[in-house]
């Protein structure tokens, strides 16, 4: 109807047995196989976009426990931001620990839904994060384009328009 969402981290551990929320929110949490101590490398899927430009356009790494998502999320329905840098080889980890097959390990996404906005990050769980000027500016870029302050590309990653 308009409205917006806004999710950071365990919002994406919710709606297992909601499947609009599901939709709504745009995957779920499955498993942690990058724990809280964990350093990550993590790439700029939209460099352009504006609700990751604190990251400087380019790959960064951060210690956080990275989600593994699954459910409705793909690239066809939301635009990836942030994800998992697969080439590095620290972020590899055993077959038996993943359950997504196709090395798509998503961090943050922007997506429409009916009229609305919707922004998640996975982001937030170790407590130094919230100390983090880039990661604070990337979760106030990600609310404002939510509130409809912020224009940003949402059309979803493997579309060729914008919205």
């Amino acid at each position: 109807g308009g409205k917006g969402l806004a999710g950071i981290h365990a919002a994406a551990d919710n709606f297992y047995t909601w499947p609009e929320g599901q939709a709504l929110l745009g995957g779920v949490f499955h498993s942690h196989p990058w724990r809280a101590s964990d350093t990550v490398a993590v790439k700029v899927d939209d460099p352009d976009n504006p609700v990751v430009a604190a990251f400087d356009r380019g790959g960064f790494s951060i210690r956080d426990e990275i989600y593994q998502i699954v459910g409705p999320y793909n690239r066809d329905s939301q635009r990836e931001l942030l994800s998992l840098d697969m080439s590095k080889s620290g972020n590899a980890r055993p077959a038996d620990q993943l359950v997504r097959t196709d090395g798509d390990f998503p961090i943050a996404w922007v997506k429409r839904y009916g009229k609305g906005r919707v922004f998640y990050t996975c982001l937030g769980h170790n407590a130094e994060l919230y100390r983090m000027p880039a990661v604070l500016q990337h979760y106030l870029d990600g609310i404002q384009y939510v509130l409809g302050d912020l224009p940003a590309a949402d059309a979803p990653s493997n579309s060729t328009f914008a919205i």
